[in-house]
């Protein structure tokens, strides 16, 4: 594996992957990489080096490129060396970089040097103008000697001898000045040669002189002529106002000019830089003065300096590739600069380790105090002293998510490696960073698995065994030979332990074995098995895996054993048992059917669609199966099973359902419940459903009956009430109290027939669908103090204690429950003992108003408890006393508060007394 940018220093493109470095870079061979990489190999040490030479094929031509590289070995969970991490940086153009550099120094130097010649050229310029001044002046005064001396020879002969030996002297003295000018200008002339440097100089009248060094550096030999004008047309365009502007702002200034720019040479069309400098002389008797200079040849250091510029340029594209290399690496990339660890470079994956620390221009141990005095940093002084990579893996270094926040215990595989400047000193540390916490977990979960594995395998008296894949060497614990019921004083064979499969079997088995021994994976079978000691055959399950090696050769075949004799016992149990069922239900004339929750899969049984008016080739869905239920049923019957869902309560519902081609309008009655799946998942909801239609219009006789009945008994007891009343009213006026009393208790047990009578109606209403429910929206603390009210005027043999109700509004049929709380206190005062307290009470829970009686009586047993609210249920203990009933009370309130959406219950305790409530949903 490499990436594009080594690919692109090797001159190769991506076909190289894959292939064996000496293939894929053949040019390499001969070199000394390939056995340092074997020698990194072989030892785990890293190798590093820098501005390395080496033989690269690029662009089909074998070049030389200079590299900063390094071989590191990365190692396995084993330890082992697995691969060699190669980093490179190509520093061919740094290396150049410097050689131009040092050129450029050089240059620089001969620069210096000239300039401090046009220094002394400038100088010797100055004293040979005041020489020549000098000499004028001389002149001067020759000439005037001389006049003088001619005006006054006519009257002074004897002093001509005189004057001719002045003028003898002044000659001499013009020689000798006149000598000494030439030698002065023939020193610089030599100097000026042998530094490379043109001289020019401009008179007043604007004539040009120069010397030949000056054509040589426009290209011109020492013959051809070089007019200022020339000279000026070889400037490249775009700099000859630029030299010019130069010029004339030095000039005005009265200052030395130096200015550079390009021209281009008239036989070969090269472009040269020079540089020119000069000043401005002033003599007497002239405004404008000479104009000195000179000519310098910079196109080396010229170029050098555009190199130099350039190398400049690819150092800092290396420093951006370098960031943008540490910025996008996979992994958590920081460089920390300074002996105080500063994180200068933080990429986004090492931010992402510490999400709840600031790191970038921090110190190290500033922005992580908790590492403070620990192995890190110790690691980070001596990688910062030594120059050596410290690496870590699986290192816990318990830092906080969030600064500030408690310490959590967290595992990271990280390295520190120098940095060095480019004068190879240690200036910082990189440091590589991933975060392996949950690796180390599951690792740790994983090993603390195994060990919890081979406690269970003891525990579970589970068999292990171990096969030779060539010997068939059998290795096994303790376990095992208990479990084959193996005594013998030396070890069981691999023979042996097949020897006491049961025939039907031992083919089988052995033919299991060999095949996952040849072609490896899992081995799993059930068989039958002949005990050692005892010859007791016992059912045996044996799960196994064959290992192999990186060749695919099979290395151990191991697994266990485990006795499962009870569990088949078992099976065989309940597979009698579902066909004791199966026989039953058959038997029962019942449907069956199983609805998957989740996909809504809907399997039947043939009777059940027959009962839906189905063909039993017909496919009858879950979807079509609603549809047939009575469209008053419906919306229940999904209730119902939606709550069995959600609860897993059993589900027990009576409906109608209309045959799909019979058209048959039936009564079924459907019982169920949720069920796991095979992956423990309560998916599978199993019901049946039993026609009731018999039943049903059975009890709607028997219904119609007892209203018959109750309504025609109700009108003459009635009566007999009436006439009673007036006897009763007789008998106190006559003051017949043995008749009064009579009738007092005649009157009594009509008032308890006639409720009796009562609850037939109110029952049979209720089951033919004939009982009406009158919402209204009131308060249930005034229906509440009406009750109290009612009962301490009409009950003295109890201690009757009504709870203060806050204002609860709800929205019911109030008479009807008046009448659930009336039932509730009567059973009370008729179930507990004289003199006990009944307490009752009305609290708002949750959005719900609660009702509650609670007695002291003898206490309802458990077995009672779920059937209370059943229809003509009697509580056995009941039964056995002269409390006179028919178990229809309870039942009534149960359905009254189950058609206002509300639950009823009761909570008991044998000896102690019981405690009946119901709710009711809260209005605002």
């Amino acid at each position: 594996m490499a990436n594009d940018v080594m690919i692109g220093f090797w001159g190769k493109d991506r076909s190289v992957i894959g292939k064996p470095l000496v293939q894929a870079v053949p040019e390499l061979v001969g070199q000394p990489f390939i056995s340092l990489l074997q020698n990194v190999w072989r030892t785990g040490i890293t190798y590093e080096a820098k501005d390395t030479p080496a033989e690269l094929l690029v662009y089909g031509k074998l070049q030389t490129f200079y590299f900063d590289f390094a071989y590191r070995a990365i190692r396995n969970e084993q330890g082992k060396v697995d691969c060699i991490l190669h980093t490179a940086i190509d520093v061919t153009e740094l290396n150049l970089g410097r050689a131009i550099t040092a050129r450029a120094r050089e240059q620089q130097e001969a620069y210096e040097r000239e300039t401090e010649l046009n220094g002394q050229l400038n100088e010797s310029n100055q004293k040979l103008e005041v020489a020549q001044t000098g000499l004028n002046d001389l002149n001067c005064e020759l000439e005037r000697r001389i006049h003088e001396r001619t005006a006054e020879l006519a009257a002074a002969n004897k002093e001509l001898t005189a004057i001719n030996e002045e003028l003898l002297k002044v000659q001499q003295l013009l020689i000798e000045r006149t000598n000494e000018l030439a030698s002065t200008a023939e020193t610089l002339r030599i100097a000026a040669e042998s530094a490379s440097v043109g001289t020019w100089s401009m008179t007043p009248d604007g004539e040009w002189f120069t010397t030949p060094e000056v054509k040589r550096i426009y290209g011109l030999s020492p013959d051809e002529s070089l007019t200022y004008r020339q000279a000026l047309a070889q400037v490249r365009p775009d700099y000859v106002q630029y030299a010019m502007d130069a010029v004339d702002a030095s000039l005005a200034k009265g200052e030395q000019f130096n200015v550079e720019y390009p021209i281009i040479e008239k036989a070969g069309g090269t472009e040269r830089w020079i540089r020119s400098v000069g000043k401005l002389m002033q003599t007497q008797g002239h405004n404008n003065g000479y104009l000195y200079g000179a000519l310098i040849d910079v196109t080396e250091s010229k170029q050098d300096e555009l190199a130099l510029a350039k190398l400049n340029k690819a150092i800092e594209d290396e420093q951006e590739k370098l960031y943008q290399f540490i910025m996008q690496a996979p992994a958590g990339l920081a460089l920390m600069r300074g002996t105080d660890y500063v994180f200068s470079i933080v990429n986004s994956e090492y931010q992402a380790i510490l999400p709840g620390h600031h790191l970038s221009g921090r110190p190290f141990f500033e922005a992580l105090p908790e590492l403070k005095e620990t192995a890190v940093e110790q690691a980070l002084l001596e990688v910062y002293t030594t120059g050596e990579t410290r690496r870590f893996y699986d290192q816990l270094v318990p830092l906080p998510d969030f600064e500030g926040e408690p310490l959590r215990a967290r595992y990271f595989n990280f390295s520190y490696h120098a940095w060095r400047d480019e004068l190879g000193h240690i200036d910082g540390i990189i440091n590589f960073a991933y975060e392996v916490t949950d690796q180390v977990n599951a690792r740790q979960k994983v090993e603390h698995a195994e060990t919890q594995l081979r406690h269970a395998v003891a525990a579970a008296k589970l068999g292990s065994w171990h096969i030779h894949p060539v010997t068939r060497a059998l290795q096994y614990n303790p376990e095992l030979a208990q479990i084959f019921g193996y005594e013998g004083d030396g070890l069981m064979t691999y023979d042996q332990a097949i020897g006491q499969v049961t025939e039907e079997h031992r083919s089988r088995i052995t033919q299991e074995i060999e095949q996952a021994i040849n072609a490896g994976g899992d081995f799993d079978i059930t068989y039958t098995q002949r005990r050692f000691n005892d010859g007791e055959i016992v059912w045996l399950r044996s799960l196994g895996r064959i290992t192999q090696d990186q060749n695919g050769n099979a290395t151990i075949f191991s697994g266990i054993v485990m006795n499962i004799t009870e569990q088949m016992h078992s099976r065989l149990k309940i597979e009698q048992a579902e066909e004791m069922a199966r026989l039953s239900i058959e038997t029962a004339d019942v449907g069956t059917y199983v609805l998957n929750t989740e996909i809504l899969a809907f399997v039947t049984s043939p009777r059940l669609k027959e009962l839906f008016g189905y063909h039993p080739d017909e496919e009858l869905s879950y979807e079509a199966f609603v549809n047939q239920i009575a469209a008053d049923y419906r919306g229940k019957v999904l209730e119902a099973v939606q709550e069995t869902i959600e609860t897993r309560k059993k589900y027990s519902i009576d409906y109608i359902i209309n045959g799909l081609h019979d058209q048959k309008v039936r009564w079924v009655r459907s019982y169920g419940g949720l069920y796991p799946d095979a992956q423990g998942r309560y998916t599978q909801f199993y019901g049946v459903i039993m026609d009731i239609t018999e039943d049903k219009t059975d009890e709607q006789r028997k219904n119609d009956f007892i209203g018959m009945v109750s309504h025609e008994l109700k009108t003459p007891l009635t009566s007999m009430k009436g006439y009673l009343q007036m006897l009763q009213s007789k008998a106190r006026k006559g003051e017949d109290t043995f008749t009064t009393g009579v009738l007092e208790k005649a009157n009594k047990q009509v008032s308890k027939m006639t409720t009796m009578i009562n609850g037939f109606l109110n029952v049979s209403r209720l089951e033919s669908g004939k009982i009406q429910i009158d919402l209204q929206r009131f308060d249930m603390a005034e229906l509440v103090q009406e009750t109290e009210e009612e009962s301490v005027a009409t009950i003295s043999s109890h201690q009757v204690m009504f709870a203060p109700v806050e204002e609860t509004w709800v929205n019911a049929d109030r008479d009807k429950i008046g009448q659930v709380m009336n039932n509730l206190i009567s059973n009370a005062v008729k179930y507990s003992p004289g003199d006990s307290m009944i307490s009752i009470a009305c609290v708002t829970r949750d959005g719900k108003a609660i009702f509650s009686v609670k007695d002291e009586g003898r206490g309802i047993s458990p077995e009672d408890l779920p059937n209370l609210f059943e229809r003509y249920y009697r509580v056995q203990a009941v039964k056995d006393t002269n409390i006179a009933g028919f178990g229809i009370g309870l039942y009534l309130c149960c359905e009254i508060i189950k058609r206002h959406g509300g639950d009823i219950w009761a909570e008991s305790e044998l000896a102690k007394g019981s405690t009946f409530y119901f709710t009711l949903p809260v209005v605002e």
